[in-house]
């Protein structure tokens, strides 16, 4: 029976006798019964499912009693999609933190996407590329399928230059290139392999950009031009710098989200830039 609760969960359903023992990933099967066991797991990751009011892993068994709550997404999710700039058939959209870039399998929570088809002048347009629901800044779209055609061409030709602002633990003193191929296959996380990539364009390029030595934390730009699954974020890891908020490769504690943001992108004929939410916290120009 799903009942209120002052915690304002998007759904809350009580555990039964049939389903004691039975493990949380299988539960919310009960709440989204189209979805699937990834995408089910993917909410418990993102820290939107609860169990008596505290976050629990996929494998926790449920007991008699208790309460399985959904959380909503974060209160910074703006109502529509943000276009940042238009030209030459692209189009730059500002998706906030907290927001899947596209609806999960099954449903499961708002989306970037599915704001888009809710206006007009947006839903045809063919997004190019996706940001992690936690991380904020711009999503590419295509007009046509020949402008998605050329920006395949241009990231496959390394003339895309993404960058993006992180908030990492530690202080990071000078600018390093990491190059540590990754393993993303078919794994909840990103994995990193003992050798080197060749592909430049799977390079991170991270430059310090402000330490401040009170909270051991510093400001890297980072720079990619093809990115893959978690790129940035399980790179940064592996350096040792986890970025802030970071619950998949960081401890994630006492932050509000994930201080990671895509705040620029070039490439011919085009370009987009935005600025983080998060830029009062720090004493930096983002606009330089």
């Amino acid at each position: 029976m799903v009942t209120p609760n002052q915690k304002q969960y998007e759904l809350l359903l009580a555990v039964a006798q049939p389903q004691v023992q039975w493990r949380l990933d299988k539960f919310l099967s009960l709440l989204f019964p189209d979805m699937s066991l990834r995408g089910r797991r993917r909410l418990i990751e993102q820290g939107r499912v609860e169990v008596n009011g505290q976050k629990k892993k996929s494998g926790y068994r449920v007991f008699n009693g208790q309460t399985v709550g959904i959380l909503p997404i974060l209160q910074n999710v703006c109502a529509a999609p943000y276009v940042l700039s238009r030209e030459n058939g692209f189009v730059a959209l500002y998706k906030p933190g907290g927001l899947h870039t596209v609806a999960l399998s099954g449903g499961g929570g708002e989306s970037l996407e599915k704001q888009m088809g809710r206006h007009e002048d947006m839903g045809t347009l063919c997004l190019l590329n996706r940001l992690d629901q936690p991380t904020s800044g711009i999503v590419m779209a295509a007009e046509s399928h020949e402008a998605a055609l050329r920006y395949k061409e241009y990231e496959a030709t390394g003339r895309i230059v993404k960058t993006y602002y992180a908030l990492v633990t530690g202080d990071l003193e000078q600018a390093v290139t990491l190059r540590f191929t990754l393993d993303t296959e078919n794994r909840k996380k990103t994995r990193v392999l003992n050798e080197e990539n060749t592909d430049a364009r799977r390079w991170t390029s991270v430059e310090p950009l402000y330490r401040d030595a009170s909270k051991h934390t510093t400001l890297v730009r980072a720079i990619i031009h093809k990115g893959a699954r978690h790129q940035i974020r399980v790179h940064l890891s592996h350096l040792g710098h986890a970025i802030i908020g970071d619950t998949l490769y960081g401890e994630g504690e006492g932050a509000s989200g994930l201080y990671l943001h895509h705040g620029s992108i070039v490439f011919p004929g085009f370009s987009a830039h935005c600025v983080p939410a998060w830029k009062e916290e720090v004493p930096w120009n983002f606009s330089e």
